[in-house]
């Protein structure tokens, strides 16, 4: 979420809405949470498939 985005919703929140803002940065938290963990499975996806391929080459260098 970008910077100005947030200060966008700060002016907006100027009232004082406090649980409101709570909510918001609860909500962007999980939604940042949600991508990192993305992150992760997908680089741990591709670390295991590049390990299968390393495997199946050494096999085949084996078998020569």
């Amino acid at each position: 979420m970008g910077n100005r985005q947030l200060k966008v919703f700060r002016t907006i929140n100027l009232g004082g809405n406090e649980k409101w803002e709570q909510s918001y940065a609860k909500y962007v938290k999980e939604q940042l949470d949600i991508l990192r963990m993305r992150k992760r499975q997908y680089y741990t996806e591709n670390v295991e498939q590049i390990v299968t391929v390393l495997v199946e080459i050494m096999r085949k260098l084996n078998d020569k």
